[in-house]
């Protein structure tokens, strides 16, 4: 990261809050968490961050989840009640916050060798390693899995994540021609080594994310949600969603991610032919089974890495180099991490493994081999279980939803979600929207109508559970995701323009 964080950096930050209780409390309570998640997500400062002694930072991916869960306990109580947090559905982000206090009480001893020898976690260690869980993971996808219920539920977030693509496709055309700088002048500094950004004799856009890595993943999601919305007829704003997605494909391509170029030239084709919801489900069934056999795969020597380095050598020597260092690196870690298998080796570089004779340490890109190697199987298994067994409940979900435009939808939020995770095998977690967007297939695949329980295409009018003073008003006007009226009532619920 060059320079330093100016005034206007830390004032974003702290003001997303206050924005984020603002936004939920007078919108829908789906559309305003989908707009905060993902607006925070693409345009607050990165790598910064308020620091709280005892307490991991306070950053962009935890500030404006807590705005979220402020605004929906004063919009939208009733939701957050029925969604019992604390209960079986949260019984995965439990087993991390245990699996952090465990990692603590097994990393009391110190290192004996290397530039870290001495170092041992401490019970404030513990106590900063559950807090960054619960911050990092158990919010974001609560407050998902709770505001993410009802058909018009699913409209809004797909709606808003095409419709930041388009705004973000804008951003991502000015740097790739004129050099990533946006973060820099508006922010102060780079979120990391500028040299990052140099790829195919030109500039891989980073906007306002910590890498462009991360563009490109946000890319590709975006591009499966308009081709979601284009199968369920569902319109962007005034446009037609399968224009958009040819667009955004284009975008895509003008990132220069290769990892996230090669997940689209396979899974945007699916996403536009597989009619069917069932089969794009099973698509992301297999990716999120590819996920969980990684590691045994890895372990076993059974994983194609050589094959797969020589596939690479032939299109780009670089990145050839790149897979097979990053292999290298993941074999060395997987040895050290069985000497403790179950809740890793803890934080302050206890994970990294140093070389006396070089004097170099390993580097560690993947997610899944940082979270393994620090957290052990039980932390690593805890995070993926997270973010797929939503994933694996989808399609078992699909046959009793009545609309096939919500069928759709889950099904690529699915998908979305699951390629998601398969980026975390070759790089790092560069944002928690996936959670999020975990969370809040979690709590589609549980509450979307079913014809057995009142999914009809037109339901009676009633009071929302929402909120006892709310109200149905007369239908909102505008662009079609009816904000707010004059008097903060809720919006209609009819189908508009899709």
């Amino acid at each position: 990261m060059g320079d330093s964080p100016n005034l206007f950096a830390y004032l974003v930050l702290i003001l997303s809050v206050p924005l984020a209780v603002i936004v939920v409390r007078f919108t829908r309570p789906g559309l305003g968490a989908a707009l905060v998640a993902v607006g925070a997500t693409l345009f607050l400062p990165e790598s910064v961050g308020f620091d709280i002694p005892g307490l991991p930072d306070f950053e962009k991916m935890h500030l404006p989840y807590i705005g979220i869960l402020v605004g929906a306990c004063l919009r939208a109580p009733g939701r957050l009640a029925s969604a019992r947090p604390g209960g079986r559905d949260d019984a995965i982000v439990i087993l991390l916050v245990v699996a952090a206090m465990a990692t603590w009480a097994t990393n009391t001893d110190p290192l004996v060798s290397g530039p870290y020898a001495g170092t041992r976690l401490t019970i404030r260690d513990g106590i900063s390693m559950v807090v960054s869980d619960v911050l990092l993971f158990g919010i974001p996808f609560f407050v998902g899995r709770a505001l993410f219920r009802k058909s018009q539920d699913i409209r809004d977030l797909m709606i808003v994540l095409v419709g930041a693509g388009l705004v973000y496709a804008v951003l991502i055309v000015w740097e790739a021609q004129m050099s990533p700088q946006l973060h820099r002048n508006l922010y102060g500094y780079h979120p990391e080594f500028f040299g990052f950004v140099h790829r195919w004799g030109g500039f891989r856009p980073r906007v306002f994310l910590r890498s462009g890595l991360a563009v490109g993943m946000f890319s590709l999601a975006v591009t499966l949600a308009a081709v979601g919305c284009w199968h369920a007829r569902v319109r962007i704003m005034t446009l037609s969603a399968g224009p958009v997605a040819v667009f955004l494909t284009g975008i895509l391509v003008l990132c220069k991610s290769t990892g996230a170029i090669v997940y689209g030239l396979f899974l945007i084709p699916a996403a536009a032919l597989f009619r069917a919801p069932s089969l794009l489900a099973r698509v992301a069934i297999l990716l999120a089974v590819l996920t969980f056999a990684y590691p045994l795969l890895r372990t076993l020597e059974w994983f194609p890495t050589d094959t797969l380095t020589q596939a690479a050598e032939r299109l780009d020597s670089d990145r050839a180099r790149s897979l097979a260092f990053r292999f290298e690196n993941e074999d060395i870690l997987l040895d050290y991490s069985f000497q403790r298998p179950v809740f890793g080796w803890g934080r302050h570089s206890r994970n990294v493994v140093f070389d006396p004779v070089t004097e170099d340490n390993t580097v560690v890109d993947g997610y899944w081999i940082i979270q393994l190697s620090s957290r052990g199987f039980v932390g690593w298994a805890g995070l993926f279980l997270l973010l797929l067994w939503p994933v694996f409940r989808t399609p078992s979900s699909l046959h009793r939803i009545d609309r096939k435009a919500d069928r759709i939808l889950l099904a690529n939020l699915s998908l979305i979600v699951a390629i998601y995770s398969v980026d975390l095998l070759p790089n790092g977690l560069f944002t928690n929207l996936p959670v999020f967007l975990a969370g809040a297939l979690s709590g589609l695949v549980r509450g979307l109508p079913s014809a057995g329980r009142g999914g009809s295409r037109r339901p009676p009018r009633r009071v929302s559970s929402d909120s006892p003073r709310e109200r149905t008003p007369p239908r909102a006007g505008g662009l079609g995701l009816g904000l707010v009226d004059r008097k903060g009532a809720r919006p209609a619920r009819g189908r508009g323009k899709g």
